[in-house]
């Protein structure tokens, strides 16, 4: 899932969960929330729906953060494109030495993958800390930007690394035939 527009329902939660479990792989691409300006308060641009990821995310253990990332030192030409570096052992990680975020947020819960470089803040609360960015939990990976799967975002650093690593990710896991189940018809799919 990159970046969706509206939550996730409770039934199509559980069929990733019914997925996820059956051994198939997960991949979330989450954003910072955007905030706008009302005449006293900052608040989420879209009201509806101000965190579609945080109900799936949090099936796993996993959350994205609401601020962005930035560093003002340490950075790709612009405060915002902050860098990443390998957190954990993970073939996810496997030859990457850094990579480029230029929308990034905190990604919380699970093993960290990533974190940000030494010196980058969360506009939240503007906190220096290095940040996890990108996490997994069980067959669930959770990226805090989705902008590197971009033509623009991809060839940068080791984002291409990163990209081919996770596609790999998705496909080798070892799903139990059938599961999740049939669905109902009239249900959506996203």
């Amino acid at each position: 899932s990159i970046s969706p527009q509206t939550a996730f329902d409770s039934e199509q939660i559980a069929g990733l969960a019914a997925f996820e479990d059956g051994g198939g792989r997960v991949l979330l691409l989450g954003e910072p929330m955007e905030m706008g300006f009302t005449s006293f308060f900052i608040v989420p641009t879209s009201t509806e729906n101000p965190a579609p990821m945080a109900s799936v995310a949090s099936e796993f253990g996993l959350a994205f953060g609401n601020g962005y990332l930035y560093n003002m030192g340490d950075n790709a030409n612009n405060y915002r494109k902050i860098y990443a570096t390998p957190g954990g052992g993970s073939g996810v990680t496997e030859g990457v030495d850094r990579v480029v975020f230029r929308a990034g947020t905190t990604v919380t819960g699970g093993q960290p993958l990533l974190t940000a470089t030494a010196g980058t803040a969360l506009s939240t609360t503007r906190e220096q800390a290095t940040y996890p960015v990108a996490a997994t939990s069980g067959n669930v990976t959770a990226v805090g930007d989705a902008s590197f799967f971009t033509e623009a975002g991809y060839q940068v650093a080791d984002n291409e690394v990163l990209t081919g690593h996770l596609l790999d990710f998705l496909v080798s896991g070892e799903k139990v035939p059938g599961v999740p189940g049939d669905t109902d018809d009239s249900t959506e799919q996203r």
